[in-house]
């Protein structure tokens, strides 16, 4: 529609009567300039032109061949309740008239009393009053949304202040007084204050043994605390599954050892890097290897083993007991919140919370991944989670394809670089590596393109750029003023694009491989992409 006074006034006049088609023509004619009108004979020819055509205003008669009195101005609102309308009555009735009006016409004309002054008139104030109207309903949305906007944001600050409430309060009561129970059971159980007999050694070891458990048991509770208030951090990065094994591997080893448990580990030596946080990953091993120790026969054996998938581009860990098994019924729910099955007595095992498995398919979901169990009563459990390839492209479609919370859904995707400035700083690039992993959040993606720049991907609207470079700032000037060494190395940010989430998956997958192809030609192929939305080049100098 053409605000009034930027251009003609396009005007569909319904009308069966060529002596008023005359008037109206003559009353319009005096003002050519300012309006240009067509003519419909019916309601159903007005309504096929309306609907092939632009008009900024309806003029109708109540009276047509087709249609008559309020229907005519219902059937024009139920499919065009967008744009202006005037009726032209034969009638003197007044409450005709009004009844119009109430029903969605902006104004109307007597034909009797029908002049080019009164009909200019009435367009032009139906045109100005149908703008207010719609500036009114824009307005009272935008009141609501901040309305709904500031009460989301009481609840986020709520959440987070409890967040970090029960991080505290938790590290403070439990944390501590764990370490000091392993460091004390340690130096026994190593002799320094005494010597100690094999039987007394094998007690220490499962003192040592239930306080690791009780370990994994704050943190399984400081992660759903962490999830809930959307602040668990995601630090996703080329690794490998020998890294992930390394890990966890000593632990498990003396775990098994003093259940008097078999565990065997079969990695296939030629498995292609993953892409994954790799802390995560390690805590899901940790989580279904303790499990499969814990549930296993007499006597026990538990079989670790990857394989790659090539099909899915991914690697998948798959942890084997020979345990009683599960009872297909309870198969599907099994992996919910606080859900604990008994299969064996509460007294061979430590009592959790029943958050492990849960715990274990959340950060699976994180790493782009998923967590499934196979298992036959009597004859054992397999459960096995899948991990992503260092493959950019199918990343980003893995990330995409999990969607996004429906409050947490963005405007954009932004697509930054990051860039050493000092060759000579190479050897510390890893700090910035983490630097980065540090801050980064679940629905963001990090990729380090080559030795010295890194590619990141992060939701956002475009009125909170500003804002996540100051926290890439702050981060960096914090690290930088405990670092022994002085200042990390100063690094470029460039905001070089943005994407509409509802973009066509190809378009985002072929940027991306380009990127990926090209680590150092990023700001070129942004600037010559027709799929962005805003190409410009924005840059940012993080430093000490």
């Amino acid at each position: 529609m053409n605000d009034i006074g930027t251009g003609p006034t396009r005007i569909l006049f319904i009308e069966d009567s060529a002596v008023y088609e005359r008037l109206v023509t003559q009353a319009l004619a005096k003002r050519s300039c300012d309006f240009k009108f067509e003519i419909a004979r019916n309601l159903g020819d007005g309504i096929e032109k309306l609907k092939s055509e632009t008009f900024d205003i309806i003029l109708s008669d109540l009276g047509l061949p087709d249609a008559s009195g309020l229907d005519v101005v219902r059937k024009l609102r139920r499919d065009f309740d967008s744009m202006p309308l005037v009726v032209l009555t034969g009638l003197d009735d007044e409450s005709v008239a009004m009844q119009a009006l109430d029903v969605g016409a902006q104004d109307y004309l007597r034909k009797s009393e029908l002049t080019a002054e009164g009909l200019i008139r009435a367009l032009r104030y139906a045109i100005q009053r149908h703008q207010n109207s719609v500036m009114r309903e824009l307005v009272e949305e935008l009141h609501a949304s901040r309305e709904m906007l500031r009460t989301k944001n009481k609840r986020l600050e709520e959440l987070n202040r409890h967040a970090h409430q029960f991080v505290d309060n938790v590290s403070h009561d439990f944390r501590t007084p764990l370490t000091v129970i392993k460091e004390y059971v340690s130096l026994i159980s190593e002799g320094i204050v005494g010597d100690v007999n094999a039987e007394q050694c094998r007690m220490l070891n499962t003192v040592e043994d239930r306080a690791d458990d009780l370990n994994t048991m704050v943190d399984d509770m400081l992660d759903v605390s962490k999830m809930e208030a959307g602040v668990l951090s995601v630090c996703r990065k080329k690794c490998t599954v020998q890294e992930i094994f390394d890990r966890v591997y000593p632990n498990l080893e003396k775990k098994a050892s003093l259940r008097d448990v078999n565990l065997d580990i079969h990695i296939d030596p030629d498995l292609p890097d993953l892409y994954c946080d790799r802390e995560k990953a390690a805590r899901v091993m940790i989580n279904l290897v303790v499990n499969a120790i814990k549930f296993c026969g007499t006597p026990g054996r538990v079989v670790v083993s990857a394989v790659h998938l090539p099909k899915t581009n991914e690697v998948e860990i798959r942890i084997n007991d020979n345990g009683p098994g599960i009872e297909p019924e309870l198969l599907t729910s099994i992996f919910g919140r606080f859900k604990q099955i008994a299969t064996v007595p509460s007294s061979q095992s430590t009592k959790g919370f029943g958050l492990g498995l849960s715990i274990a398919k959340e950060l699976s979901r994180l790493n782009f991944g998923n967590i499934n169990v196979e298992s036959e009563v009597s004859q054992g459990s397999t459960f096995a989670f899948t991990i992503p390839c260092n493959d950019p492209v199918a990343i980003v479609s893995k990330f995409l394809a999990q969607g996004f919370p429906g409050d947490r859904k963005p405007q954009r995707l932004h697509f930054f670089t990051a860039t050493l400035t000092d060759a000579s700083c190479l050897n510390v690039a890893h700090e910035i590596d983490n630097l980065f992993g540090y801050i980064a959040r679940e629905d963001e993606l990090l990729f380090r393109l080559s030795e010295k720049r890194w590619l990141l991907i992060t939701p956002m609207a475009d009125t909170t750029v500003q804002n996540y470079i100051d926290n890439i700032q702050s981060t960096h000037d914090q690290i930088s003023r405990n670092r022994p060494l002085g200042p990390l190395p100063k690094t470029m940010i460039q905001s070089i694009g943005n994407f509409s989430p509802e973009s066509e998956l190809d378009q985002l997958l072929n940027t991306t491989s380009q990127l990926v192809a090209q680590p150092n030609n990023c700001e070129n192929l942004f600037q010559t992409n027709p799929q962005l939305i805003d190409p410009s080049i924005h840059e940012y100098c993080v430093a000490k």
